[in-house]
């Protein structure tokens, strides 16, 4: 039997790290080991979305954006595992003879509705008609920049592919229809195919709504290649949206060394209200090196303006940040959208 057509629900495992002190008393989830030490009042953080809503792009220098070759994705499997960034926290990963998306978002407006929404700034590299197959997609957290219903149901549609989501998460997938959910915890993995996935911690919240918040869980992933088609290497990190913490070195206690880190740089100002839930450049460096990893995929900047700061300020940021630490720049790729990196 085909490996991937094996349900994964019952090839759960947990890691020795695997505790349930994110579940919150009384049901929900809470971030843990490092809880959020204040919180924004909803009127302070209600009043900073309105004036976000007249804010002007005039002067706006679109992302750069490199198309994908569908004839690339068809062909013969890569030597070790390749990255594409699709944009935001979407990216498209070549394992073996697997195709795996996280967070894929293709609409060009996410939010509750067309009219609540944020236009996407640049565009797609690749679409999902073009897409040879997708074999598994791994989703980070509920919210509409990380989980597009219109282009999971595309997916779906095409593809079948089986759909990991953290706890919680997958009522709201099969209430689009999607069958095919395994749920998981923070610290468990199983194996799928040629690979392992690992569902890991984040510093984050979850809601789709006005009275859903810290209902579902929100994670990050890891993705480790079998020995038989890696030789031990192209292990990957997605982040998905985290505020920085001691998790990252939980990580690479847990899974060694990464060699690639997918890591989000972008939509941290204003401070005192993305700092518990997402990394500035400055921190995204910390976390890289907290994971000892080979290389590092900036995502989460360019393609929607969710913050403060300047949409192209996250990578002349990271750039500053790296030349005054004295860094190999080598090992920080910085691209534009549709761009790859090996693991």
């Amino acid at each position: 039997m085909n490996a991937l057509a094996i349900d994964p629900k019952n090839h759960i495992q947990n890691h020795r790290e695997y505790h349930t002190e994110h579940h919150a008393p009384g049901g929900g989830f809470r971030n843990f080991p490092e809880p959020e030490t204040s919180n924004p009042s909803p009127l302070k953080a209600a009043g900073w979305m309105l004036g976000r809503a007249f804010r002007s792009l005039q002067g706006f220098d679109p992302t750069p954006v490199q198309r994908i070759d569908p004839a690339e994705l068809a062909g013969p499997a890569p030597r070790s595992p390749r990255t594409y960034w699709l944009g935001h926290a979407s990216t498209l990963v070549r394992v073996g003879d697997q195709i795996i998306l996280t967070d894929p978002v293709f609409s060009k407006i996410i939010g509750p509705t067309r009219f609540a929404g944020v236009r996407r700034l640049t565009e797609n590299p690749i679409e999902i008609a073009e897409l040879p197959r997708v074999d598994s997609v791994l989703i980070s957290h509920d919210h509409y920049d990380h989980l597009d219903a219109d282009a999971i149901l595309e997916l779906e549609r095409r593809f079948r592919p089986w759909w990991f989501v953290p706890l919680g998460v997958a009522p709201i997938l099969e209430q689009l229809g999607i069958a095919r959910v395994c749920e998981m915890d923070w610290w468990q993995f199983l194996e799928h195919g040629d690979v392992t996935f690992h569902c890991l911690p984040a510093r984050h919240f979850s809601g789709r709504g006005l009275f859903d918040r810290n209902q579902t869980l929100w994670a990050s992933w890891g993705i480790t290649p079998s020995r038989e088609i890696s030789r031990g290497r192209g292990s990957i990190f997605f982040a998905g949206d985290t505020g920085y913490g001691p998790h990252f070195k939980q990580i690479r206690s847990t899974l060694g060394a990464i060699d690639l880190a997918i890591l989000p740089i972008g939509a941290y100002l204003p401070r005192w209200f993305m700092q518990t839930v997402h990394v500035d450049p400055a921190e995204a460096i910390e976390s890289f090196l907290d994971l000892e990893a080979g290389r590092m995929l900036a995502i989460h900047w360019g393609t929607f303006d969710l913050a403060d700061e300047a949409v192209h300020e996250p990578p002349r940021e990271l750039q500053r940040m790296i030349e005054s630490r004295g860094l190999d720049a080598g090992r920080f790729d910085v691209l534009p959208v549709g761009g790859s990196s090996p693991a």
